[in-house]
């Protein structure tokens, strides 16, 4: 499912961001 991965990718763009 492409919406997943999305999601997954944007949750882990934010993680890396705030580190």
């Amino acid at each position: 499912i492409r919406t997943l991965c999305g999601k997954a990718k944007e949750i882990l763009m934010e993680e890396n961001n705030v580190q």
